[in-house]
Order: structure tokens, then C-alpha cells, then sequence
């Protein structure tokens, strides 16, 4: 966001032509804690996370980074799908986010 809005004041201010900045991206953590697929974990859900997951994906919801780790124990496609559309959510909510809030400046 903060590049974003910064090329956006150059672009205004004609210091840039145009903005550099090509897509929008957003990134989320996504866990398994007792059994339970959480979005957004904090501190104490994500060190007694079971399986973690992080995902950074373009506003198109194309994948950008994708890596899981089987913390405490193993996991499985389903699950494995499961925690991916857990962080498409969170990945679209932040989308619609930076759309507002750059449309604000």
C-alpha cells in the first residue's frame, strides 16, 4: 500500500509519468490449531499451530508464493484446499481494502 500510494502522489505531482506499480497483491497466513482452520493467525495461534500455511496472491487471485508446512503434523489435500480457500477470503477482503482506501488519496 505504501508504494502504492506514494507513486500515486508522484504520478499527481508529475515526478512519475505513470505508476510502476502493475497489480495489486496481498498476502495472509492461514493455520490448522486444534484441528480448526484459522485465517489471520496471531502470535499464540501461530506458534501452536499444527500446519502453516502462507499465501501471497495478486488481486486476480493468481498465486504469487504458496508454502505449507506440516508444523506439528502431517496434512492432506482436502485440508490443504480448505486452508487455500480460507486465504482467497482474506486475500479478497484485502484487496477490496487497498481499493478503498486508494481510492480515498
Amino acid at each position: 500500500m505504501a508504494i502504492a500510494l506514494a507513486c500515486k502522489r508522484l504520478v499527481q505531482e508529475g515526478k512519475l509519468a505513470k505508476s510502476p506499480v502493475s497489480r495489486q497483491i496481498a498476502a495472509v497466513s492461514v493455520g490448522v490449531v486444534g484441528s480448526e482452520v484459522l485465517l489471520d493467525l496471531d502470535y499464540s495461534e501461530d506458534k501452536d499451530a499444527e500446519v502453516d500455511l502462507n499465501l501471497v496472491m495478486t488481486a486476480d487471485l493468481d498465486f504469487i508464493e504458496l508454502q505449507a508446512s506440516g508444523e506439528e503434523s502431517v496434512f492432506g489435500g482436502e485440508q490443504l484446499e480448505k486452508m487455500i480457500e480460507y486465504g482467497r477470503r482474506g486475500i479478497k477482503e484485502l484487496v477490496l481494502k487497498q481499493e478503498q482506501l486508494l481510492s480515498l488519496h
